[in-house]
């Protein structure tokens, strides 16, 4: 008779830290291959979690909202994605929380919403911004993150992991300032101009974004600021 695995609190702590190190590169990475990564970890540590009996993420909007998208990318076809940054310094006043962008076409989202359930497109709705030519999945997935932090944590998963510590560092800033420390994205033109427009010709590289980070700015524990020099 095949014995049942039980999976156990040190493989779910080991999930969790695969899961920080994916979603640290995610967030400032433009490559393809980081967001697969992340959405595959987001739904292997749902999985752990589960079977440990510590837990889920199916009443989580984000989540079901990740697992669609990560199936199709898995199951069926590329999502095409393009992460980049809004320009850190512009001619035009931009309104929005972040300044990082992933996004996805529409016509290929589309496909994601017709190979999903209700579920998933009525948690789409609720966790992803939309646009005429675009959809951004960065704050869905941003804010998953936020909160399977604090999800691990009331497990006493006190995870030392240099990634960890970075995202640690930045909700405590967020605390003592009274910020959220979730996400809504979307961005807009406040003097008037098509969004639309502005996302297909003037959003920068990931790369542009970090080296002009790095000539303006100095970084400590993942909080910059700015070089008294410049």
């Amino acid at each position: 008779m095949k014995m049942k695995f039980k999976v156990s609190r040190d493989d779910c702590i080991a999930e969790s830290k695969r899961f920080f190190k994916y979603y640290d590169r995610f967030c400032k990475s433009p490559n393809s291959d980081d967001l697969r990564e992340v959405l595959a970890s987001v739904y292997s540590a749902n999985d752990k979690l589960r079977k440990a009996g510590m837990g889920d993420f199916f009443e989580n909007e984000e989540f079901l909202a990740i697992k669609a998208i990560r199936n199709f990318f898995i199951h069926q076809a590329e999502l095409l994605n393009e992460t980049k940054s809004l320009p850190v310094i512009s001619d035009v006043p931009i309104s929005g929380e972040i300044h990082i962008v992933c996004l996805v076409p529409i016509e290929r989202f589309k496909l994601i919403k017709e190979a999903s359930n209700k579920a998933a497109n009525e948690s789409f709705d609720k966790t992803i911004v939309f646009y005429r030519d675009f959809v951004d999945i960065y704050p869905c997935i941003f804010n998953f993150g936020v909160k399977f932090y604090f999800f691990i944590k009331d497990l006493d998963f006190n995870l030392d992991t240099e990634e960890v510590l970075k995202l640690e560092n930045s909700l405590e800033l967020e605390r003592k300032n009274n910020y959220s420390h979730y996400i809504k994205g979307g961005i807009s033109l406040p003097q008037g101009g098509c969004v639309d427009e502005f996302l297909s010709k003037n959003l920068i590289s990931m790369n542009e974004r970090k080296q002009i980070i790095e000539t303006l700015y100095t970084e400590k524990n993942g909080m910059y600021s700015l070089k008294l020099s410049i």
